[in-house]
């Protein structure tokens, strides 16, 4: 597999606000990945490497990191959900996680090591045993199964109150009579005013041959919106 590299342009605007006299304590993490890059709860190796970052460590601050597995790279603002035997599995930033069907409609995910799965309609929200809240959309097909690229990260909400938003571009592309919505992450957010904003290759769906440089990062901005303040969907 030929692997591109991608020419990121990184600006980190440091805040110049002074921070409050007492935070609440940031809860614990627990990293799904070990010392050798092992994920200990999907069994497979991870490869990750920070990219830029602004402000002070995740959730406070915002960070931008690559990462490869056996399903090939992705990011820290990425979501994955799939279906693996009788397992449905999830996975977003270092948390991992892995729940059994039950038979009960009504909650259709058992609960795994304190981590709990939830669905209505197409949003999934998963609860982890530290408290931490994170809400996925997915699309589905005519079968109603989940269709692979489309999963988008809505928000993490952490118990300390830190809160990060992740922010979409959507647009239609039509060729002929059919026509598929796309979507790419246009930034990320938190409530401690900081933002990382992206750009693409290129900004508009005019015809098939835009679809794969429309969705090729080109640069990732980091900003303190409360210094240079920029929209997060533009």
């Amino acid at each position: 597999m030929t692997v591109r590299r991608l020419a990121f342009a990184l600006i980190a605007l440091l805040s110049l606000c002074p921070r409050a006299a007492a935070q609440a304590p940031v809860p614990p993490v627990h990293h799904n990945v070990d010392a050798n890059g092992i994920n200990v709860v999907l069994g497979r190796y991870e490869f990750s490497q920070q990219l830029v970052s602004i402000g002070p460590d995740w959730p406070h601050g915002l960070a931008y990191a690559r990462m490869m597995n056996q399903r090939g790279w992705s990011d820290n603002l990425t979501a994955r959900i799939w279906e693996e035997w009788s397992y449905l599995n999830l996975s977003f930033g270092n948390t991992s996680a892995r729940f059994a069907y039950s038979n009960d409609p009504n909650n259709p995910y058992l609960p795994n090591d304190g981590s709990t799965l939830t669905r209505q309609d197409d949003i999934f929200t998963f609860t982890g045993r530290d408290g931490v809240i994170a809400q996925i959309i997915v699309v589905t097909d005519e079968f109603g199964a989940i269709v692979p690229g489309k999963t988008r990260l809505l928000f993490i909400q952490y118990p300390n109150g830190a809160r990060v938003q992740f922010h979409y571009r959507h647009e239609v592309l039509c060729d002929g009579a059919e026509c598929t919505p796309h979507w790419r992450l246009q930034s990320a957010t938190n409530n401690f005013s900081y933002q990382l904003h992206f750009t693409y290759a290129v900004n508009s769906l005019v015809s098939p041959a835009d679809l794969e440089p429309w969705r090729t990062m080109t640069a990732v901005r980091a900003i303190n919106n409360a210094i240079d303040a920029c929209n997060p969907e533009a």
